[in-house]
């Protein structure tokens, strides 16, 4: 029998919860909540039905009944389990339902044993990575006049032992076959299909080689991905002037969806919560320099552009977004794209402006945490600021 993918039951539970709930009950605001009559109370008068989208939340003081998420209103709201509760959610928001064609419990289980797997490959290639740095560091406390290029990253980044513990930082040594000599031969095509393996005229190699890794992990805090940073000769170029890019990441796979993904979210998930807001950036690098200074409400795009389903995610936690892009022109774009989507998607919006270096460089917000703090820069406590910020970041720029 047909088995509703597990990526699309992912995907359905991050509907949004007002959407839903709303399919049933009139809301209206109030403060940061939304009420109305209870759905389980035909004759109430005054409303009693909270829904409280940072914390993904409803609750019916008049009956008891409450939980979290789109998937719990709707089971306890039309009666029905878990899988006709996804179908009837997946309805409402318009998400199209994918189905894992199984002829018995004994496949589906398989599949669910190979998306296990491939958490355990990444995760073993984040601990040899993290190994790998800690080696470069040690190497280096004994050479004095031979700096390793990932610790030279590091000093640059002013990345702490304890960030790079935190963010579980790692170095990819500049083997071919350090990864895939991990893997071996019985785990090589997951490890291909994890984008941690890449096979070419008949041959296969690692992708990652002499690079600084930022492991990405899912809001559940499982390794689904990585970021791979080029270190010196790579961005100086070889005798031939050629080039590595300056960042390479994973592909997608059955574990990582680029789009479903906020670098950093599986730190800040609690913080965002008490917060009430986040600062969204555009970097790896970013993020970990804004927790190590302090700032621990922030997430990132895996890319320049925010999506639907990230809103979607982020909404569970917070009503308010402070956008903090780079200031170059990609950047600035981006934030523009950003409040568009992000007031469409009810939040809050303001902008921190980016300052540009006396040299005309624009600054990016790695630039301003070694510089100075940037909460002073914007407070997002005032709605009034917000919308201002809104507004003013929404006029097209002057032609110069």
């Amino acid at each position: 029998m047909p088995y509703i993918s597990q990526s699309s039951i992912e995907r359905i539970k991050e509907a949004d919860l007002l959407t839903v709930v709303r399919h049933w009950v009139d809301l209206k605001k109030s403060g940061a909540n939304y009420v109305g009559k209870s759905p389980w109370n035909e004759n109430e008068k005054t409303p009693s039905f909270y829904v409280i989208p940072a914390k993904n939340m409803f609750k019916d003081h008049s009956t008891g009944k409450g939980g979290i998420g789109a998937i719990n209103f709707a089971m306890q709201k039309q009666g029905v389990d878990f899988i006709e509760a996804v179908k009837i959610v997946a309805g409402i928001v318009n998400e199209r339902i994918e189905y894992d064609e199984h002829t018995n419990d004994e496949e589906y289980k398989k599949l669910v044993e190979e998306k296990e797997l491939l958490y355990k490959i990444n995760e073993a290639a984040a601990r040899k990575f993290s190994e790998q740095l800690d080696k470069a560091l040690k190497a280096s406390l004994e050479k004095e006049n031979e700096v390793h290029a990932a610790v030279k990253e590091i000093t640059k980044r002013n990345f702490t032992p304890e960030t790079i513990t935190a963010f579980e930082l790692g170095y990819a040594p500049d083997q071919w076959q350090y990864i895939t000599d991990l893997v071996g031969d019985k785990n090589r095509q997951p490890a291909m299909d994890l984008g941690l393996i890449t096979e070419k005229d008949g041959r296969t190699y690692d992708t990652f080689r002499h690079r600084f890794i930022y492991p990405i992990h899912d809001h559940q805090g499982r390794v689904v991905a990585f970021g791979g940073r080029a270190l010196d000769r790579l961005t100086e170029g070889d005798q031939k002037g050629y080039k590595e890019p300056k960042y390479i990441n994973s592909h997608e796979s059955k574990i990582y969806l680029k789009s479903y993904v906020l670098y950093g979210l599986h730190h800040a998930a609690e913080a965002i919560r008490k917060a009430g807001y986040c600062y969204l950036m555009e970097g790896y690098t970013d993020v970990v320099s804004m927790h190590q200074a302090g700032y621990n409400v922030s997430v990132a795009t895996c890319g320049t552009a925010l999506t639907e389903t990230q809103c979607v995610l982020l909404r569970k936690y917070c009503s308010k977004v402070v956008l903090f892009r780079d200031g170059d022109e990609a950047g600035q774009k981006a934030t523009l794209r950003d409040i568009d989507l992000l007031v469409a998607n009810g939040f809050d919006v303001a902008v921190v402006p980016m300052p540009v270096f006396e040299d005309g460089r624009k600054v990016d917000p790695d630039d301003l945490t070694r510089m100075w703090k940037p909460v002073e820069v914007i407070k997002p406590e005032k709605k009034q600021v917000q919308k201002k910020a809104a507004k003013s970041n929404k006029r097209k720029p002057k032609k110069s």
